[in-house]
């Protein structure tokens, strides 16, 4: 008898609870612009007579690439008001362009970085919501200028992200969110443009390491 009492307190608590949380907003949409800055460092490993040689080389790449744009969307669902879950894309772009020649011919190099993540988030108080971004990046840069047009190099590795976001509600399920943090992540550069045989070709001795700063702006709608 006493087990079947429990079974049923079971039921009905976990019924209450159900309902209480159903009350409640629990999936959020986020969107957001945002603005990076990156910093490059690349690791070049070469194979010579059998060992590996690691060679450290700081590589800005080119001195425009440093900052871009790009956009973010994500859900997120909230477990209770402190804990939540967040699943989403966020598109970094940098572009540099120039002229050379006589008649100015235009140049354009261009790094894209498209990180797929998941994110835990800890709610402090309703304003400040500090995360733990975990992501799988998709890395690439492209050149065209001068009658040529390819990716210069392809890769992907993951990474890391740590922030914050502040809200301000406007409404009952509409907020105004800014979104600070710091990444950090590794690329394997699994393809590279090659001088000699003018293709993009395969190669497994490059990695690339990049951190930075991003600041995103934009709204939430919780549902």
């Amino acid at each position: 008898m006493k087990k079947y009492l429990l079974v049923l307190l079971i039921i009905l608590l976990f019924s209450s609870s159900s309902q209480a949380m159903e009350k409640e907003d629990k999936v959020e949409f986020r969107g957001s612009f945002n603005y990076s800055n990156y910093i490059y460092k690349y690791y070049d490993i070469k194979i010579k007579d059998g060992s590996t040689i690691k060679m450290l080389n700081d590589n800005f790449i080119r001195e425009d690439l440093h900052q871009g744009t790009g956009y973010y969307g994500e859900l997120v669902y909230w477990f209770n008001h402190k804990l939540a879950l967040g699943v989403g894309l966020r598109k970094n772009n940098m572009v540099a362009e120039w002229s050379t020649g006589s008649e100015g011919q235009n140049n354009k190099y261009t790094s894209q970085l498209d990180s797929y993540y998941t994110k835990i988030i800890y709610s402090v108080n309703p304003n400040w919501s500090p995360y733990l971004n975990i992501n799988y990046n998709k890395y690439k840069e492209h050149f065209s200028g001068e009658g040529f047009d390819s990716d210069m190099r392809r890769g992907d590795g993951l990474g890391l992200m740590l922030g914050v976001v502040m809200t301000h509600p406007i409404n009952q399920r509409l907020s105004f969110i800014l979104d600070m943090g710091y990444y950090m992540n590794n690329i394997d550069i699994t393809e590279k443009y090659s001088n000699y045989k003018y293709k993009v070709i395969d190669i497994d001795n490059e990695e690339l390491k990049m951190k930075g700063l991003v600041a995103s702006i934009g709204l939430s709608y919780k549902f």
